[in-house]
This record gives structure tokens, sequence and C-alpha cells, in this order.
């Protein structure tokens, strides 16, 4: 009744949103088994607080970076909605800004593992 291109939009952002998750997930688990492997005992205690407290200042730097990027433009969602007098369409405006924060601390994030592999870690 909507059409094939709201499925075909749906899907595209199902499938972005899964891969941006994928890919921050995989980086902050490589992140937390890179400092772990600087200490000798209790390694996997140490991955698993490392784990969690990234997410932690994720969370906290990109609320903060937040603000830094608000003045780009925000992205135009059209949503269908139905009623007994047919199908209308409302857009909603989505900020861009959470989206380039996470692209921001992702790739610093890709640069710092890069950086700790290299260094003289017994990987």
């Amino acid at each position: 009744m909507l059409g094939r291109e709201v499925f075909s939009e749906f899907l595209l952002l199902a499938y972005l949103s899964y891969l941006i998750t994928g890919i921050q997930i995989y980086l902050i688990t490589q992140f937390s088994y890179l400092v772990a492997t600087f200490f000798n005992r209790f390694r996997l205690l140490i991955s698993i607080l490392v784990f969690i407290l990234s997410h932690y200042l994720i969370l906290r730097i990109g609320g903060f970076l937040n603000y830094l990027f608000n003045w780009l433009p925000d992205f135009p969602l059209s949503i269908f909605t139905e009623t007994p007098a047919g199908v209308s369409e409302t857009t909603i405006y989505i900020g861009s800004a959470p989206f380039m924060v996470i692209a921001v601390i992702m790739i610093g994030l890709f640069f710092l593992n890069s950086r700790l592999l290299a260094s003289d870690v017994d990987v």
C-alpha cells in the first residue's frame, strides 16, 4: 500500500544501522583486547572492564561533540501513516550531528587501535 520506495528505504536504513553497529562493536572489542595485552595478569577482567568503560566514554564524549556538530543540516525523513481518510505523509527531520560524531569517534578509535597494534605489543 505504501510502495516499494518506502520498503527499500527502510531496508537500506536498517542495513546501514546494522553495519555501523557491527563496526563499532568490532572496533571497541579490538581496542579492549589490545589494551589487555599490555598486562600480564587478569587480561580477561581488564578486557571486559575496558570494553564497558570505552562504551561509557564514547557516550560521554559523543554527547559533548554533538553540540560541536550541531550546525550540520538535518536529514528529512518521510513517514506515511494510514488514516480512515487515506494515507498521509509527514516529514520529520533527524539531526545529522550524532551520525557525524559516531563517524569521527570510530575513525579516531581505528587510528588509536592502529597505533596500539604498531607499538611493541605481543599479539
